[in-house]
């Protein structure tokens, strides 16, 4: 099997806002603190190179498991 991956780039380099991209991880984990959610992961990718890539889940009380960032 082969492994493949998109090449990674700072949002800047390929015209995007990287302060713009982080408010869409404030947006998920309103929404997974709201309940309205369980987990998300979001990618976003332009002219082929990642710039914004996170995966967040609900912390279930009292099992002490982190959160992904």
């Amino acid at each position: 099997m082969t492994k493949f991956e998109l090449p990674r780039a700072n949002p800047d380099e390929v015209g995007m806002s990287g302060e713009r991209l982080e408010k869409v991880g404030d947006v998920v984990r309103e929404f997974i603190d709201e309940g309205r959610i369980q987990y998300a992961v979001v990618g976003v990718a332009r002219r082929g190179k990642v710039v914004y890539f996170e995966a967040q889940r609900r912390r279930p009380a009292g099992r002490g498991w982190p959160a992904v960032r």
